[in-house]
């Protein structure tokens, strides 16, 4: 069970963007995950376009966890490419399936990026 609370991206130099619920289990865990094998966590108390990006190019950050409508934005916002997202790495998707399609687009925009769907 302590496996997934230290995943290959959670160590002392990894920065995260939380922006999950911390009363629903999952954003919970990744936060307590991140903290006890001491990345940084950089945390929104709930989803602002220019602020994500902005926060992600300031502390450049490597992994984030959201839900396909984030993904949809990450995929076709303008507001995106106004703003230096290269430091991203990680990104964990989940309360719903991502399609197809969209997994493709980031895929394509953002060539660094390991995408991991996880429920939904």
């Amino acid at each position: 069970m302590t496996g997934a609370l230290t995943p290959p991206w959670n160590n002392d130099k990894d920065k995260h963007l939380f922006l999950l619920p911390f009363y629903h289990c999952y954003g919970f865990a990744l936060l307590m995950g991140s903290l006890l094998n001491g990345a940084t966590a950089v945390v929104m108390s709930h989803f602002q376009p220019e602020l994500f990006c902005s926060s992600i190019q300031k502390h450049r950050i490597r992994h984030v966890a959201v839900v396909p409508p984030i993904m949809v934005f990450l995929a076709k916002s303008p507001i995106c490419q106004r703003y230096d997202l290269s430091s991203l790495q990680f990104l964990l998707s989940g309360a719903a399936p991502a399609g197809k399609d969209l997994c493709e687009d980031l895929s394509r925009k953002y060539k660094n990026m390991t995408h991991i769907q996880q429920g939904g």
